[in-house]
Protein backbone atom coordinates (compact mmCIF):
# COMPACT_ATOMS: atom_id res chain seq x y z
CA UNK A 1 0.00 0.00 0.00
CA UNK A 2 1.52 3.61 -0.73
CA UNK A 3 -0.14 7.05 0.31
CA UNK A 4 1.18 9.79 -1.10
CA UNK A 5 2.88 11.95 1.88
CA UNK A 6 4.21 15.08 -0.08
CA UNK A 7 5.43 15.60 -3.60
CA UNK A 8 8.74 13.79 -2.50
CA UNK A 9 7.51 11.17 0.15
CA UNK A 10 5.40 7.73 0.03
CA UNK A 11 4.91 5.68 2.76
CA UNK A 12 4.56 2.46 2.16
CA UNK A 13 2.69 -0.30 4.43
CA UNK A 14 3.50 -4.06 3.95
CA UNK A 15 3.51 -6.77 5.90
CA UNK A 16 5.64 -6.10 9.34
CA UNK A 17 6.79 -3.05 7.96
CA UNK A 18 5.79 0.70 7.47
CA UNK A 19 8.81 2.79 5.91
CA UNK A 20 9.03 6.08 4.00
CA UNK A 21 10.34 5.67 0.45
CA UNK A 22 10.77 8.92 -2.32
CA UNK A 23 7.72 9.46 -4.32
CA UNK A 24 8.73 8.24 -7.63
CA UNK A 25 11.96 6.33 -6.64
CA UNK A 26 13.18 2.95 -7.44
CA UNK A 27 11.02 1.37 -5.71
CA UNK A 28 7.86 3.55 -6.21
CA UNK A 29 5.77 5.10 -9.22
CA UNK A 30 5.38 8.69 -8.76
CA UNK A 31 1.91 9.51 -6.87
CA UNK A 32 0.58 13.18 -7.61
CA UNK A 33 -0.66 14.37 -3.79
CA UNK A 34 -3.97 15.98 -4.99
CA UNK A 35 -5.65 18.70 -3.75
CA UNK A 36 -8.64 16.77 -1.73
CA UNK A 37 -6.01 15.70 1.33
CA UNK A 38 -3.22 18.25 2.75
CA UNK A 39 0.26 16.33 2.74
CA UNK A 40 0.91 14.74 6.35
CA UNK A 41 3.74 14.59 8.55
CA UNK A 42 4.68 10.82 9.37
CA UNK A 43 6.29 9.60 12.39
CA UNK A 44 8.17 6.81 12.89
CA UNK A 45 6.49 4.35 15.26
CA UNK A 46 9.83 3.86 16.56
CA UNK A 47 9.95 6.93 17.97
CA UNK A 48 7.97 5.99 20.65
CA UNK A 49 8.21 9.94 22.29
CA UNK A 50 7.02 11.47 19.60
CA UNK A 51 4.13 8.43 18.97
CA UNK A 52 3.41 9.44 22.52
CA UNK A 53 3.32 12.85 22.06
CA UNK A 54 1.02 12.73 18.96
CA UNK A 55 -1.35 10.51 21.11
CA UNK A 56 -1.57 12.83 23.87
CA UNK A 57 -2.12 15.57 21.29
CA UNK A 58 -5.00 13.65 19.61
CA UNK A 59 -6.83 13.13 23.17
CA UNK A 60 -6.61 16.36 24.28
CA UNK A 61 -7.76 18.21 20.87
CA UNK A 62 -9.72 16.04 19.32
CA UNK A 63 -11.01 12.54 21.66
CA UNK A 64 -11.63 14.70 25.05
CA UNK A 65 -13.77 17.48 23.02
CA UNK A 66 -16.43 15.12 22.04
CA UNK A 67 -19.51 14.69 24.13
CA UNK A 68 -19.26 10.56 23.75
CA UNK A 69 -17.62 8.51 26.11
CA UNK A 70 -14.17 7.92 25.75
CA UNK A 71 -14.01 4.55 24.34
CA UNK A 72 -16.52 5.96 21.32
CA UNK A 73 -14.60 8.70 21.04
CA UNK A 74 -11.08 6.74 20.27
CA UNK A 75 -13.49 4.43 18.16
CA UNK A 76 -15.15 6.91 15.78
CA UNK A 77 -11.42 8.83 15.32
CA UNK A 78 -9.95 6.35 14.49
CA UNK A 79 -12.83 4.92 12.23
CA UNK A 80 -12.27 8.18 10.26
CA UNK A 81 -8.48 8.12 9.88
CA UNK A 82 -8.98 4.32 8.54
CA UNK A 83 -10.88 5.83 5.54
CA UNK A 84 -7.65 6.26 3.95
CA UNK A 85 -7.66 2.55 3.43
CA UNK A 86 -10.91 2.32 1.41
CA UNK A 87 -9.60 1.68 -1.90
CA UNK A 88 -9.11 -1.52 -0.45
CA UNK A 89 -12.92 -2.61 0.52
CA UNK A 90 -15.13 -2.12 -2.27
CA UNK A 91 -18.37 -2.15 0.32
CA UNK A 92 -18.49 0.73 3.23
CA UNK A 93 -19.96 1.60 6.33
CA UNK A 94 -22.08 4.45 6.57
CA UNK A 95 -20.78 5.79 9.74
CA UNK A 96 -23.95 8.32 12.14
CA UNK A 97 -23.55 10.40 15.03
CA UNK A 98 -26.83 10.63 16.65
CA UNK A 99 -28.36 13.21 19.33
CA UNK A 100 -30.63 15.34 20.46
CA UNK A 101 -30.44 18.76 19.17
CA UNK A 102 -27.54 20.82 19.66
CA UNK A 103 -25.45 18.40 20.99
CA UNK A 104 -22.39 18.72 19.23
CA UNK A 105 -22.92 16.15 16.18
CA UNK A 106 -21.92 18.20 13.41
CA UNK A 107 -19.00 19.34 15.65
CA UNK A 108 -17.84 15.75 16.94
CA UNK A 109 -17.99 14.71 12.91
CA UNK A 110 -15.84 18.00 11.35
CA UNK A 111 -13.09 17.95 13.87
CA UNK A 112 -11.49 14.72 12.95
CA UNK A 113 -12.42 15.14 9.35
CA UNK A 114 -10.42 18.17 9.62
CA UNK A 115 -7.59 16.47 10.95
CA UNK A 116 -7.61 14.01 8.57
CA UNK A 117 -8.00 16.13 5.72
CA UNK A 118 -6.64 19.02 6.51
CA UNK A 119 -9.22 21.49 5.60
CA UNK A 120 -12.74 21.62 6.98
CA UNK A 121 -15.56 19.48 5.61
CA UNK A 122 -18.21 21.00 3.46
CA UNK A 123 -21.42 20.72 5.32
CA UNK A 124 -24.22 21.72 3.25
CA UNK A 125 -24.82 21.33 -0.37
CA UNK A 126 -27.17 19.49 -3.51
CA UNK A 127 -27.36 16.24 -4.61
CA UNK A 128 -24.89 17.69 -7.39
CA UNK A 129 -22.56 18.46 -4.64
CA UNK A 130 -22.50 15.08 -2.98
CA UNK A 131 -21.56 13.50 -6.45
CA UNK A 132 -19.01 16.01 -7.13
CA UNK A 133 -17.27 15.60 -3.50
CA UNK A 134 -17.84 11.53 -3.68
CA UNK A 135 -13.98 11.62 -4.81
CA UNK A 136 -12.71 13.00 -1.32
CA UNK A 137 -12.12 10.39 1.55
CA UNK A 138 -14.34 11.00 3.71
CA UNK A 139 -17.66 12.84 3.17
CA UNK A 140 -19.88 14.51 5.82
CA UNK A 141 -24.08 14.91 5.07
CA UNK A 142 -25.21 17.01 7.71
CA UNK A 143 -28.51 16.66 9.51
CA UNK A 144 -29.79 13.64 7.72
CA UNK A 145 -33.25 13.15 8.75
CA UNK A 146 -35.71 10.22 7.34
CA UNK A 147 -38.56 13.22 7.42
CA UNK A 148 -36.38 15.28 4.84
CA UNK A 149 -34.89 12.50 3.00
CA UNK A 150 -35.75 12.65 -1.18
CA UNK A 151 -35.21 9.74 -3.23
CA UNK A 152 -32.01 11.32 -4.81
CA UNK A 153 -30.04 11.68 -1.44
CA UNK A 154 -30.98 7.69 -0.52
CA UNK A 155 -29.44 6.33 -3.80
CA UNK A 156 -26.83 8.54 -3.19
CA UNK A 157 -25.92 7.13 0.12
CA UNK A 158 -26.83 3.46 -1.06
CA UNK A 159 -24.03 3.90 -3.91
CA UNK A 160 -21.64 5.11 -1.57
CA UNK A 161 -22.03 2.65 0.82
CA UNK A 162 -21.56 -0.06 -1.57
CA UNK A 163 -18.89 1.54 -3.84
CA UNK A 164 -21.50 1.52 -6.66
CA UNK A 165 -21.66 3.76 -10.02
CA UNK A 166 -24.05 6.06 -11.97
CA UNK A 167 -24.07 6.98 -15.06
CA UNK A 168 -22.95 10.43 -16.03
CA UNK A 169 -23.53 12.82 -18.73
CA UNK A 170 -20.31 14.04 -20.31
CA UNK A 171 -19.76 16.17 -23.37
CA UNK A 172 -22.25 15.92 -25.94
CA UNK A 173 -23.40 12.68 -26.14
CA UNK A 174 -20.84 10.53 -24.04
CA UNK A 175 -22.05 8.41 -20.74
CA UNK A 176 -19.57 7.80 -18.06
CA UNK A 177 -19.88 5.83 -15.33
CA UNK A 178 -19.11 7.55 -12.24
CA UNK A 179 -17.66 5.65 -9.41
CA UNK A 180 -18.63 7.27 -5.54
CA UNK A 181 -15.20 6.33 -3.81
CA UNK A 182 -15.93 7.74 -0.44
CA UNK A 183 -16.39 7.00 3.08
CA UNK A 184 -19.56 8.87 4.58
CA UNK A 185 -20.52 10.09 7.71
CA UNK A 186 -23.71 11.53 8.66
CA UNK A 187 -25.41 13.04 12.04
CA UNK A 188 -28.70 13.61 12.48
CA UNK A 189 -31.31 13.08 15.68
CA UNK A 190 -33.83 10.23 14.44
CA UNK A 191 -32.68 6.99 13.65
CA UNK A 192 -32.83 5.47 9.39
CA UNK A 193 -36.12 4.62 8.46
CA UNK A 194 -35.22 3.01 5.30
CA UNK A 195 -34.19 -0.52 5.92
CA UNK A 196 -31.95 -0.85 2.94
CA UNK A 197 -29.95 2.13 4.45
CA UNK A 198 -30.24 1.13 8.25
CA UNK A 199 -28.27 -2.19 6.83
CA UNK A 200 -25.54 -0.52 5.74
Amino acid sequence: VLIALSAREVLQLEPGAVTVQPNGGVNTNYLPTGTLVRPWLYIDPKNQEEVRHGLELLQTFVVNRLAMSTADAWMFTCGIFATILKDFTKTRTIRVVRGGPSSGKTFACRLPITLLLGHQPQVKGTIASLYERAQEPVLLVDNLEKANMVREQLDFLLLAATGGSRAKFGDGRNVVDQTLNTVVVANGVEPFGQTELAER
